[in-house]
């Protein structure tokens, strides 16, 4: 049997993205290797706008790599 791992960010209130779906309250850790973090998982359940900003990040992330950078 596969284990479920359940990780959110949110807000002592209770809330992921502000009134504007801003999210810039979420400190980015320079130390965490989140491409690593990622790679040990193999499926991901997340909502539609969580996907959309870690696609838009995926595409410029691949855009870099390929421009040299």
């Amino acid at each position: 049997m596969r284990r479920v791992r359940y990780g959110v960010a949110a807000s002592l209130d209770g809330y992921i993205a502000g009134p504007k779906g801003e999210y810039d309250w979420i400190p980015m850790d320079p130390d965490v290797d989140f491409g690593a973090l990622m790679a040990r998982f193999d499926t991901f359940l997340v909502g539609r706008r969580t996907y959309e900003v870690m696609l838009e990040h995926d595409v410029r992330a691949n855009r870099a790599v390929r421009a040299g950078r």
